[in-house]
């Protein structure tokens, strides 16, 4: 009996030593991917983060966003329209393979006409790839901008 009280002693010293070394202990932080280092095509209202890298072949260009927990990047792209951003693809190296996120990966905090931002809400380091595209003009989804267009157009209605 005694034994199995040491045991669990035990094990509650070395889970406690664990978390006292957790990557949570980050502190939160911001950067920004400025509009030069991104693939932005303003006709079509597409953007890129980055160029995709095929993680087989050397790195060329602008490699993937470090994302690291507690991360808040703002991408600009300064087109003047709402962009939604597809799902964030995640990697573990700045030209690696890409995987979308998931849960609290990358939680899109922040969207206006210039820029969006995204945080990594856990304790895992990654590195991030995004693609956003032009919010439809008249969609019915409650997306920005066609609530918005529908509101201000025409008055009230009965």
């Amino acid at each position: 009996m005694m034994r199995a009280w040491i045991a669990v002693a035990g094990l509650g010293v070395v889970l406690s030593a664990c978390s006292s070394t957790s990557t949570c202990n980050r502190d939160e932080d911001a950067i920004t991917v400025p509009k030069t280092d991104a693939i932005i095509d303003a006709a079509a209202g597409s953007y890129l983060s980055a160029p995709y890298h095929d993680p087989n072949k050397p790195l060329v260009g602008t490699p993937y966003a470090y994302f690291p927990p507690a991360r808040t990047i703002t991408f600009e792209h300064d087109l003047g329209v709402m962009l939604l951003p597809d799902v964030p693809q995640l990697a573990f190296s700045d030209h690696g393979s890409v995987a979308p996120s998931a849960g609290n990966e990358a939680i899109t905090v922040h969207i206006d006409e210039n820029s969006f931002s995204i945080k990594n809400d856990t304790c895992s380091d990654f590195y991030i790839w995004v693609s956003a595209h032009r919010a439809p003009e008249n969609s019915s989804s409650g997306s920005p901008g066609g609530a918005e267009e529908s509101a201000g157009a025409g008055g009230s209605t009965p």
